[in-house]
């Protein structure tokens, strides 16, 4: 039940906020390859992958402390092991993809390579041979459980390398921006970037503000404007909720003001400057 609670948790509302930010606001049909890649690794693969192998420990080190195995569950473990092999791959794709618009992606083409290679040892000598081939009740379930954290630490390690580099990139292209339409979007894009951040960073105890979010991103993308995010407390859901707030206020004001185009794209860089300033900080764990 804790398993179903979980997969329910993490497939409706985590992802389920990502893909109404990344779909209704069009945002992830960035048109510099670079960053478009960055984007679909940084909201909807890297987190997959975190959230696979963190199912692999939980399950695994539950069947070894109870010391049994049910078909049922071996055949979970298996197809769930076979999933997350998949979604790395697919990971390696889009990093090489990006890496090939952008050489300044060597490094972290280079992390995610040597990810996967590091997986192939510890997912057929750990978890293939002590749970599925052959069931090991004996097998020590402390060295199981710190041999997946080892792979979910390295990997949030790469996460948040993917992240800062794409919000780097996207903070270049805000100062070579002219065109007052572009920095619209690109403020946005900024915004769904802190969004989940955010989000993966405090995946516990936030399925009311998630559902929040999910319906205030909603009707934004839909083109409502007035709508705001309930702020309850001073972390980082709250500082996020604070500055998306802050955002929408500034784009209300930026519309209504067509006649200042010089004067509203100064404000809105000043803007994505704060989200640039609130996204380091929260990849940084401040």
């Amino acid at each position: 039940e804790g398993f179903e609670a979980h997969n329910s948790l993490i497939q409706d509302k985590l992802f389920g906020l990502l893909r109404v930010v990344t779909n209704n606001s069009n945002l992830i049909l960035d048109p510099a390859l670079d960053t478009y890649y960055l984007m679909d690794l940084t909201t909807q693969r890297f987190p997959a992958v975190i959230d696979s192998l963190g199912q692999l420990r939980g399950l695994g080190a539950g069947m070894l402390q109870v010391n049994q195995q049910t078909p049922q569950e071996r055949a979970t473990l298996a197809a769930l092991l076979t999933n997350t092999r998949q979604q790395i791959q697919a990971t390696v794709f889009g990093m090489g993809d990006a890496f090939k618009a952008n050489p300044e992606l060597k490094q972290l083409n280079e992390q995610v390579t040597g990810f996967q290679a590091a997986t192939i040892p510890i997912f057929a000598d750990t978890v293939e041979l002590v749970l599925i081939s052959q069931f090991q009740p004996l097998y020590p379930v402390n060295s199981y459980f710190d041999s997946l954290s080892r792979l979910i630490n390295t990997y949030t390690v790469i996460f948040n390398s993917s992240l800062n580099k794409l919000v780097e990139l996207l903070g270049r292209r805000v100062s070579n921006l002219q065109n007052s339409q572009r920095l619209v979007l690109l403020g946005l894009l900024l915004t769904v970037v802190v969004i989940a951040a955010a989000i993966v960073i405090n995946i516990r105890g936030i399925t009311r503000p998630l559902s929040e979010m999910s319906e205030v991103a909603r009707k934004f993308g839909s083109g409502d404007l007035q709508q705001t995010m309930p702020v309850r407390s001073n972390d980082e859901i709250g500082q996020l909720g604070a500055a998306f707030n802050t955002s929408i206020g500034q784009l209300r004001g930026f519309f209504g003001r067509q006649d200042e185009e010089r004067v509203k794209g100064q404000q809105l860089q000043k803007n994505i400057g704060d989200f640039l300033d609130i996204a380091m900080q929260i990849s940084g764990g401040d």
